[in-house]
């Protein structure tokens, strides 16, 4: 908990009790799942659909715990990184409230990797990949 304090100096300052708050610190990555198959390709389309689900975050058990009133589509997010043409490029996916993720990423001659990133609100798992896809040859 965080409580405010009030006064002049720290010999008369006085806690403000209607201003107390949860303080959280959350330094932790989602823990994350991928669907079977790991990108389910559609040969029509040129598309890869990664789908997974948001299995452990503390934010998620706060949620559970109703000491967050945010709902967990509001508070997660997935994107997938892949490089073409010696640049990287961003294509964002949803999360539903349950936790469930999906990116659809375009298939591009000379793409062979996505790096998925699933991420809180608190900026965790936006600098390491949850999970690496290798295309098949």
């Amino acid at each position: 908990m965080m409580v405010p304090w009030f006064g002049d100096n720290s010999l008369i300052a006085q806690p403000v009790n209607s201003a107390i708050a949860p303080f959280i610190i959350d330094r932790g990555a989602p823990v994350t799942s991928l669907n079977n198959p790991d990108i389910d390709v559609d040969p029509v389309t040129r598309t890869g659909i990664i789908s997974g689900k948001i299995e452990q975050d503390l934010l998620i058990n706060l949620i559970k715990d109703r000491i967050l009133t945010n709902s967990i589509d509001q508070i997660f997010g997935v994107a997938v990184l892949y490089e073409f043409e010696g640049n990287w490029v961003q294509v964002g996916g949803s999360v539903d409230a349950e936790g469930n993720f999906i990116v659809e990423a375009p298939l591009t001659d000379g793409v062979t990797s996505f790096e998925v990133y699933v991420y809180d609100a608190a900026g965790n798992g936006v600098i390491n990949p949850a999970h690496i896809i290798t295309l098949p040859e």
